[in-house]
């Protein structure tokens, strides 16, 4: 087990994570009450992103990773953090021993991490009555014994017999639903016990307690464990047996009440060993993605995080998840314009800022050469569409998300900077009035005390109108007879050349189109000046 666990590390991950379960199992652990909601994951690929760097070894720790990348929440115990990553990183000892107390948790079948998070409250009444049941069976006999026929006592056993076993096959359900998970506790138990002899970080006053709790309550739970044991074993007559003594003296349905009359305690204690066994986890998970990354030679820093500014300066700035994509540099004070034409990268480009701000406080990593940047709140509108369900337009779409974003920036009353990136802002509706929307809400965004606009538009006219107050930049290409060719280098300035007419002429549409939309076009040009 801890060679293929070394073998592992610094390595891609054989199988790809299960975004839906996970995703699923989040919802469990958080509800909807999610910092980083799922119009913004849509929009900057946060599941891709988790996806390309998660290298867990457990279901618990991939959970843990995943808040990571939701919560938009720098860690209180960042030095520490970054200790242990250097410490796994660099120390193939104390990475073993980490790897090793993991390995407990890291069969997905033997760990339902829905099931952990599941666990409720729910025993029926009649539990609470399932200890006195053969205590008054035994005196019940008795006196039947000393006083009847020996036949009713025959009578009254076999009823007796009838009536515990119903209970003890309907105990089966609740065995299912509240215990079974609580069998796999034993593991994270485990896994958080040996963690803590080699954590010199963390205080673990709380962790070994619940430790200490969930011991006491496993030896309990191997009377719900024994029968997987004898069924693998197929020690079928000792089985029977067994399952004969729990019927008569209603052992199950006793310990299932008793157990659970503590759940609120033991949820208590599994949730702390479970947020520490992933938390520590995660940490690997980064470790191990830091060691890929350098033996790939892509280049990776942590990021700077300046108080009481409004920044992001990246120097060599990529996207992960683009192949061979192209670093740019760019340092925002302000709110800014960007333009250019079709597939120049202007959409990629404000994916790729937003992506490294969200890996920044995820894993402490951005992609580039060096990244500075305020404490800060992320808003996007990058993907929209309609809904046929709500009868919502494009556009409409865009607008009550746009909406929603002004309403929260304006509200804000915290230290953070407000970073908002919108794509091809209100492109749902005509020229003017895109134009004129557009910049209205550019103006009122850019005029918030702790709010930076990212936009970018294919409006030429729009970028024109903030030159003298904003920051603009462009993407360009050159075209020839045979293709474009995009440089995806962002340049200063606004970017004056379009290429949609030129696309058409690659894609071989007839002169007479070309003519007439070059022609149109320069009427259009003509108008607007």
């Amino acid at each position: 087990m801890k060679s293929a666990f070394k073998s592992g590390f610094g390595l891609l991950k054989d199988n790809p994570s299960d975004i839906e379960y996970i995703r699923g199992c989040y919802r469990l652990y958080k509800g909807d009450d999610i910092p980083l909601g799922d119009d913004i994951c849509r929009d900057v690929d946060v599941d891709g992103l988790f996806g390309y760097a998660n290298r867990c070894l457990t279901p618990v720790g991939e959970l843990m990773l995943y808040d990571r990348f939701r919560q938009m929440k720098r860690s209180r115990r960042l030095t520490e953090d970054e200790s242990d990553i250097s410490l796994m990183m660099q120390d193939e000892g104390f990475r073993s021993k980490v790897e090793a107390a993991l390995g407990a948790v890291n069969d997905k079948k033997g760990v339902s991490v829905s099931s952990l998070l599941n666990m409720s409250v729910g025993v029926g009444t009649w539990h609470k009555f399932s200890w006195l049941i053969p205590l008054l069976e035994c005196a019940a006999l008795v006196l039947i014994i000393a006083f009847l026929p020996p036949a009713a006592a025959i009578y009254f056993s076999i009823a007796a017999l009838i009536l515990n076993a119903s209970l003890h096959y309907i105990n089966k359900s609740y065995v299912e639903i509240y215990i079974r998970p609580l069998i796999q506790l034993s593991k994270i138990r485990q896994a958080a016990v040996r963690l803590s002899e080699i954590d010199s970080h963390n205080e673990l006053k709380d962790v070994r307690n619940s430790a200490r709790n969930l011991t006491k309550l496993s030896g309990k739970l191997r009377i719900f464990s024994l029968n997987g044991i004898l069924e693998s074993d197929l020690m079928s007559i000792f089985y029977v047996l067994v399952e004969l003594v729990k019927i008569v003296c209603c052992v199950e349905p006793v310990t299932t009440y008793f157990i659970l009359r503590k759940m609120e305690d033991v949820s208590r204690d599994s949730r702390t060993l479970f947020e520490y066994v992933g938390g520590w986890d995660a940490l690997y998970s980064i470790a191990s993605f830091r060691s890929w990354m350098d033996s790939c030679g892509f280049a990776w820093s942590s990021p700077t995080f300046v108080p009481q500014q409004k920044i992001l300066k990246a120097e060599d700035i990529y996207h992960p998840l683009i192949k061979d994509c192209v670093p740019n540099s760019i340092q925002i004070g302000k709110s800014v314009i960007i333009t250019g034409s079709n597939m120049s990268g202007k959409s990629s480009f404000l994916r790729m800022l937003a992506v490294n701000i969200v890996s920044s406080y995820a894993m402490n990593m951005s992609f580039s050469a060096g990244l500075s940047l305020s404490e800060c709140r992320l808003h996007s509108v990058l993907t929209v569409s309609d809904s046929l369900d709500e009868g919502k337009s494009y556009y409409m779409s865009e607008v009550m998300r746009i909406k929603s974003i002004i309403d929260r920036c304006a509200d804000s009353k915290d230290s953070y900077t407000n970073f908002v990136f919108i794509d091809e802002i209100f492109k749902g509706t005509n020229t003017v009035e895109r134009i004129s929307i557009a910049d209205a809400v550019i103006r009122y965004l850019s005029s918030l005390e702790n709010t930076v606009a990212v936009v970018s538009t294919h409006d030429i006219e729009l970028a024109q109108e903030f030159e003298d107050s904003l920051d603009t930049y462009h993407f360009s290409e050159t075209v020839d007879s045979e293709q474009i060719r995009f440089s995806y280098t962002l340049l200063p300035g606004v970017v004056y050349t379009r290429n949609a007419i030129s696309l058409l002429r690659l894609c071989g549409y007839p002169d007479s189109i070309l003519q007439k939309a070059e022609e149109n076009a320069t009427g259009f040009s003509m108008i607007r000046k």
